[in-house]
């Protein structure tokens, strides 16, 4: 296989920034599509260019090179912190520990003077909290 260099060896990376950017910006929020998504469409693209093998060989080439321990290590990082996040917030206790939480702080934390914590994050903490019980509430 041959050793391609410059801004076409790259071009997956800019495949993969290209179809997050302008995906996020089509759908209007960054959070709506997921990396893995672009990552996949990366891959694909920097398979289909790879030249002088097949493509059993070429995919071979592909998973030997991302098959690095700091790729993986990077990679399994990545998962399991989504599934976390996934599960955290499914079984709920996203919810429960802003609960527990508002009911073990005592109130002058939550409405704090300007003494206490200084102006900017005593408003920010109060703003925070009420806005999540608003919305807690109002479902």
């Amino acid at each position: 296989m041959s050793n391609k260099k410059g801004l076409f060896a790259l071009s997956p990376l800019f495949v993969f920034i290209l179809v997050y950017l302008v995906g996020s910006l089509i759908a209007g929020d960054f959070y709506k599509i997921p990396l893995t998504v672009a990552f996949l469409i990366a891959s694909i693209y920097a398979i289909a260019i790879s030249e002088g093998a097949t493509l059993v060989g070429r995919i071979q080439h592909f998973t030997r090179g991302a098959s690095t321990s700091n790729l993986i290590l990077m990679l399994w990082i990545f998962v399991m912190a989504g599934a976390f996040a996934a599960s955290a917030k499914e079984m709920g206790s996203i919810d429960s520990t802003v609960n527990l939480t508002l009911s073990l702080l005592p109130g002058n934390m939550i409405t704090c003077s300007r003494k206490e914590l200084g102006v900017t994050l005593c408003h920010h903490v109060s703003m925070i909290l009420l806005s999540y019980t608003i919305t807690r509430d109002s479902l």
